[in-house]
Parts: structure tokens; sequence; C-alpha cells
């Protein structure tokens, strides 16, 4: 064999490692696109269902203002206590939600 047919060889050979490399590489990027899209989807439902529990709590804490309102239950009687520490999670839960959205719009100006 002459040293042309070696290199030839040794050429088909690289060659062929490297579209196996591609292919791979590929096959990753493809699945990587896939993982980031189900993140994202994911972060999605993850931000509705906090706005979907906090419009429920939302609800009740109207609800029990215009009980309390009416005044059928004391500040300091169990309904009462219920409610002022109701409030007080509603309230921690949507500073929450507004600096998870101001965080978001940061990030989002910043790209």
């Amino acid at each position: 064999m002459s040293i042309v047919w070696i290199v030839m060889i040794v050429m088909t050979l690289f060659a062929i490692l490297l579209l196996w490399v591609s292919i791979r590489l590929f096959i990753k990027c493809f699945s990587l696109d896939e993982t980031i899209t189900r993140t994202q989807d994911l972060l999605n439902n993850r931000d509705e269902y906090i706005q979907s529990v906090l419009g429920g709590l939302n609800k009740i804490l109207q609800n029990l203002d215009q009980l309390h309102a009416r005044e059928m239950f004391e500040n300091d009687d169990d309904v009462g206590i219920l409610w002022n520490l109701m409030r007080e999670q509603i309230i921690q839960l949507q500073g929450f939600v507004n600096n998870m959205e101001e965080d978001e719009t940061g990030e989002q100006s910043t790209k």
C-alpha cells in the first residue's frame, strides 16, 4: 500500500468520526431545546398557579372584610384572630408575587 491509500483511509475515518460527533451534538442540542421548553412551561404554570391561589385568597379576604364590616366578629375572638392571620399571609404572598414580577421585569429589561 502506498502512502496515498493510508492517508485516504485515515481521512475517511476522520470524516466518519466528525459526522458521528456532529450527529451526537445535534441530538444533544435538540434534547436541550426540549428541556428548556418544558422548563419554561413549568415556570409559566407556576406563575399562573400562584396568581390563581392569590386571587382565591383575595376573594376570601374580601368576604371576611364584608363580614367584619357587619361586625359579625371581634378582632380578639377566634374568627378575628384567623382573619388577621389570613390578612397578614395574603399581604406577604402579594409582596412575594410583586417581588417575583419585578425581578422578572428587571431580568427581561437587561437582556
